[in-house]
């Protein structure tokens, strides 16, 4: 059964291999699968900004940030 860090983990893969297309599908998969993995949303930021794409990069680091506690 897929589960979200799998997919967090295999986006990371993706990002080491150059194949950004595999990575941005595999962090929305971990996030379509648990919309609460704080770690993908993390993920899906860093890759936005790395890729420019400032609109997915705002969106990702803020829902980041929502699911964060002040501990974190």
């Amino acid at each position: 059964m897929p589960n979200a860090p799998a997919y967090n983990e295999l986006g990371i893969i993706a990002l080491n291999r150059h194949d950004p297309a595999a990575a941005r599908a595999d962090f929305n998969q971990s996030l379509k699968l648990d919309p609460y993995y704080m770690q993908a949303d993390y993920n899906l930021g860093l890759f936005c900004a790395q890729t420019h794409d400032n609109d997915c990069t705002e969106t990702a680091l803020q829902k980041f940030l929502v699911k964060t506690t002040p501990d974190y």
